[in-house]
């Protein structure tokens, strides 16, 4: 199946940001328009939820674990973040519950702009 929805995340300034879904599976885009609305909304919460974590910085699983988000949505949120230059990769590694190293992110100062 080819990947047909994902494109980089645009700017939460600007209206629609793209869900990513399979192209051509009626399901995958079905489900992918379903969440559409809550992207932003999740975007923004997790874009909070970096940020308070300040220096100490935070991985997907400890939101995943804190906050109760599924993997699937809260990786994809933190991803947009990336893309969007509003958190990097701090450079720091933490054991994840299944012992693996994992990211640690951090805000950006041009995150922190946008949460003004």
């Amino acid at each position: 199946m080819k990947r047909g929805g994902f494109r980089r995340c645009e700017p939460l300034r600007k209206k629609r940001i793209p869900v990513p879904h399979v192209r051509d599976h009626g399901t995958s885009e079905e489900s992918a328009h379903r969440l559409e609305p809550r992207v932003e909304s999740l975007t923004n919460k997790a874009h909070r939820l970096v940020r308070k974590s300040g220096r100490l910085g935070v991985t997907c699983d400890e939101l995943e674990v804190r906050h109760g988000f599924r993997h699937q949505t809260i990786s994809g949120r933190l991803r947009c973040l990336v893309l969007e230059e509003r958190i990097i990769d701090s450079g720091r590694r933490r054991k994840s519950r299944a012992g693996r190293n994992v990211r640690v992110y951090i805000e950006t100062a041009h995150g922190k702009r946008d949460l003004l």
